[in-house]
Protein backbone atom coordinates (compact mmCIF):
# COMPACT_ATOMS: atom_id res chain seq x y z
CA UNK A 1 0.00 0.00 0.00
CA UNK A 2 1.15 3.63 -0.37
CA UNK A 3 1.69 3.89 3.40
CA UNK A 4 3.93 0.86 3.56
CA UNK A 5 5.87 2.00 0.50
CA UNK A 6 6.36 5.46 1.97
CA UNK A 7 7.54 4.01 5.28
CA UNK A 8 9.95 1.63 3.53
CA UNK A 9 11.29 4.43 1.38
CA UNK A 10 11.88 6.61 4.40
CA UNK A 11 13.76 3.78 6.08
CA UNK A 12 15.92 3.22 3.02
CA UNK A 13 16.82 6.89 2.89
CA UNK A 14 17.86 6.83 6.55
CA UNK A 15 19.92 3.69 5.99
CA UNK A 16 21.53 5.18 2.91
CA UNK A 17 22.51 8.22 4.95
CA UNK A 18 24.21 5.97 7.47
CA UNK A 19 26.09 4.20 4.67
CA UNK A 20 27.33 7.50 3.29
CA UNK A 21 28.43 8.57 6.79
CA UNK A 22 30.44 5.38 7.20
CA UNK A 23 32.10 5.96 3.83
CA UNK A 24 33.04 9.49 4.84
CA UNK A 25 34.47 8.40 8.16
CA UNK A 26 36.28 5.25 7.07
CA UNK A 27 37.11 5.89 3.44
CA UNK A 28 40.74 5.81 2.40
CA UNK A 29 42.43 9.19 2.11
CA UNK A 30 45.39 11.35 2.99
CA UNK A 31 44.71 11.87 6.71
CA UNK A 32 46.38 9.35 9.01
CA UNK A 33 43.35 9.13 11.29
CA UNK A 34 41.06 8.30 8.37
CA UNK A 35 38.56 10.85 9.69
CA UNK A 36 36.69 12.74 6.98
CA UNK A 37 39.18 11.38 4.49
CA UNK A 38 38.47 11.41 0.80
CA UNK A 39 35.67 8.89 0.37
CA UNK A 40 35.86 5.98 -1.97
CA UNK A 41 33.44 5.59 -4.84
CA UNK A 42 29.82 4.96 -3.93
CA UNK A 43 28.37 2.11 -5.94
CA UNK A 44 25.88 3.00 -8.66
CA UNK A 45 23.36 0.59 -7.15
CA UNK A 46 23.40 2.53 -3.86
CA UNK A 47 22.82 5.82 -5.67
CA UNK A 48 20.01 4.25 -7.68
CA UNK A 49 18.41 2.91 -4.49
CA UNK A 50 18.51 6.35 -2.85
CA UNK A 51 17.06 8.02 -5.93
CA UNK A 52 14.28 5.46 -6.19
CA UNK A 53 13.42 5.86 -2.51
CA UNK A 54 13.28 9.63 -2.75
CA UNK A 55 11.06 9.36 -5.80
CA UNK A 56 8.79 6.95 -3.94
CA UNK A 57 8.41 9.34 -1.05
CA UNK A 58 7.45 12.26 -3.25
CA UNK A 59 7.63 15.86 -2.12
CA UNK A 60 6.00 16.47 1.28
CA UNK A 61 3.57 19.35 1.36
CA UNK A 62 2.51 21.59 4.22
CA UNK A 63 3.92 24.15 6.61
CA UNK A 64 4.40 21.88 9.63
CA UNK A 65 5.96 18.44 10.04
CA UNK A 66 2.50 17.16 10.87
CA UNK A 67 1.08 18.50 7.60
CA UNK A 68 3.98 16.97 5.70
CA UNK A 69 3.37 13.57 7.29
CA UNK A 70 -0.26 13.75 6.23
CA UNK A 71 0.75 14.54 2.65
CA UNK A 72 2.94 11.41 2.57
CA UNK A 73 0.93 8.94 4.64
CA UNK A 74 -2.64 10.18 4.46
CA UNK A 75 -4.88 10.66 7.51
CA UNK A 76 -4.18 8.46 10.55
CA UNK A 77 -6.11 5.29 11.34
CA UNK A 78 -6.73 6.69 14.81
CA UNK A 79 -5.64 9.69 16.85
CA UNK A 80 -5.75 11.51 20.17
CA UNK A 81 -5.82 15.28 20.74
CA UNK A 82 -5.23 17.08 24.02
CA UNK A 83 -3.77 20.24 25.51
CA UNK A 84 -0.22 20.35 26.84
CA UNK A 85 0.69 23.02 29.38
CA UNK A 86 4.36 23.60 30.17
CA UNK A 87 5.87 24.96 33.38
CA UNK A 88 5.57 28.53 32.11
CA UNK A 89 1.86 28.08 31.48
CA UNK A 90 2.18 28.00 27.70
CA UNK A 91 -0.49 25.87 26.06
CA UNK A 92 0.17 23.79 22.96
CA UNK A 93 -1.88 21.25 21.09
CA UNK A 94 -0.53 17.71 21.40
CA UNK A 95 -1.61 14.92 19.07
CA UNK A 96 -0.85 11.25 18.59
CA UNK A 97 -1.37 9.77 15.14
CA UNK A 98 -1.68 5.99 14.87
CA UNK A 99 -0.79 4.16 11.67
CA UNK A 100 -1.53 0.50 12.39
CA UNK A 101 -0.49 -0.73 8.96
CA UNK A 102 3.11 0.26 9.66
CA UNK A 103 2.78 -0.26 13.44
CA UNK A 104 3.88 3.27 14.32
CA UNK A 105 2.50 6.14 16.38
CA UNK A 106 3.74 9.68 15.77
CA UNK A 107 3.44 12.33 18.48
CA UNK A 108 3.22 16.02 17.66
CA UNK A 109 3.30 19.19 19.76
CA UNK A 110 2.16 22.31 17.99
CA UNK A 111 2.61 20.55 14.64
CA UNK A 112 6.21 19.52 15.38
CA UNK A 113 7.16 15.86 15.51
CA UNK A 114 8.44 15.02 18.99
CA UNK A 115 8.51 11.21 18.90
CA UNK A 116 7.74 8.11 16.86
CA UNK A 117 7.24 4.80 18.62
CA UNK A 118 6.41 1.24 17.52
CA UNK A 119 2.92 -0.13 18.15
CA UNK A 120 2.44 -3.57 19.64
CA UNK A 121 -0.88 -4.06 17.91
CA UNK A 122 -0.91 -4.53 14.16
CA UNK A 123 -3.47 -3.45 11.62
CA UNK A 124 -5.84 -6.25 10.63
CA UNK A 125 -8.02 -6.13 7.56
CA UNK A 126 -11.16 -6.72 9.59
CA UNK A 127 -10.63 -3.55 11.58
CA UNK A 128 -12.32 -0.33 10.52
CA UNK A 129 -10.02 2.69 10.75
CA UNK A 130 -11.48 5.92 12.08
CA UNK A 131 -10.67 7.81 8.88
CA UNK A 132 -14.10 9.45 8.78
CA UNK A 133 -12.66 11.85 11.34
CA UNK A 134 -9.91 14.35 10.68
CA UNK A 135 -7.97 15.58 13.73
CA UNK A 136 -7.67 18.98 12.08
CA UNK A 137 -11.44 19.42 12.20
CA UNK A 138 -11.53 19.40 16.00
CA UNK A 139 -10.74 22.49 18.02
CA UNK A 140 -10.05 22.15 21.73
CA UNK A 141 -11.91 24.42 24.14
CA UNK A 142 -15.19 24.44 22.22
CA UNK A 143 -18.57 23.25 23.51
CA UNK A 144 -20.47 20.06 22.76
CA UNK A 145 -22.83 22.00 20.47
CA UNK A 146 -19.86 23.19 18.42
CA UNK A 147 -18.48 19.65 18.11
CA UNK A 148 -21.91 18.16 17.33
CA UNK A 149 -22.22 20.53 14.38
CA UNK A 150 -19.27 18.88 12.59
CA UNK A 151 -20.04 15.24 13.42
CA UNK A 152 -21.64 13.04 10.73
CA UNK A 153 -24.10 11.53 13.26
CA UNK A 154 -24.13 13.40 16.58
CA UNK A 155 -27.28 11.55 17.70
CA UNK A 156 -25.20 8.36 17.94
CA UNK A 157 -23.03 9.89 20.66
CA UNK A 158 -24.07 8.90 24.18
CA UNK A 159 -23.28 11.15 27.14
CA UNK A 160 -21.74 9.73 30.32
CA UNK A 161 -20.86 11.42 33.59
CA UNK A 162 -17.40 10.83 35.00
CA UNK A 163 -17.42 8.58 38.05
CA UNK A 164 -16.38 10.22 41.37
CA UNK A 165 -13.45 7.82 41.64
CA UNK A 166 -11.71 9.65 38.80
CA UNK A 167 -11.65 12.87 40.85
CA UNK A 168 -12.33 14.91 37.74
CA UNK A 169 -15.22 17.24 37.02
CA UNK A 170 -16.83 16.81 33.65
CA UNK A 171 -18.47 14.36 31.28
CA UNK A 172 -17.78 12.55 28.04
CA UNK A 173 -19.50 11.34 24.89
CA UNK A 174 -18.85 7.99 23.23
CA UNK A 175 -19.99 6.47 19.96
CA UNK A 176 -19.06 5.90 16.33
CA UNK A 177 -15.38 5.27 17.10
CA UNK A 178 -15.05 8.55 18.98
CA UNK A 179 -14.47 9.61 22.61
CA UNK A 180 -14.97 13.26 23.56
CA UNK A 181 -14.13 14.55 27.05
CA UNK A 182 -15.47 17.89 28.33
CA UNK A 183 -14.64 19.70 31.55
CA UNK A 184 -17.19 21.14 33.98
CA UNK A 185 -17.46 24.27 31.83
CA UNK A 186 -18.40 22.15 28.78
CA UNK A 187 -15.01 22.74 27.12
CA UNK A 188 -13.57 19.98 24.96
CA UNK A 189 -10.28 18.97 26.59
CA UNK A 190 -9.53 15.57 25.05
CA UNK A 191 -10.66 13.46 22.14
CA UNK A 192 -9.77 10.07 20.74
CA UNK A 193 -10.70 8.29 17.51
CA UNK A 194 -10.34 4.50 17.59
CA UNK A 195 -10.39 1.70 15.01
CA UNK A 196 -12.99 -0.98 15.74
CA UNK A 197 -14.00 -4.36 14.39
CA UNK A 198 -17.26 -4.49 12.36
CA UNK A 199 -20.20 -4.71 14.74
CA UNK A 200 -18.10 -3.66 17.72
CA UNK A 201 -19.43 -0.72 19.73
CA UNK A 202 -17.46 1.88 21.63
CA UNK A 203 -18.45 1.49 25.28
Amino acid sequence: SPRVLAAIAAGVVILAGAVVAVVLLAGGGDDSDDIFADPGDVEDSTIASISASLGLLGQPEGETEQDQMRSLMGPPDGFTVTEDVDEAGNVSRREEWFYYEIRTVFEYAGGKLVSSLPLESSYDDFYIAAVQYDPGDFELGVSWDDVAAILPDPAAMIRYELEPEYELDGHFYAGNQLLLFFDDDDRLIYLEALPLAPGEELQ
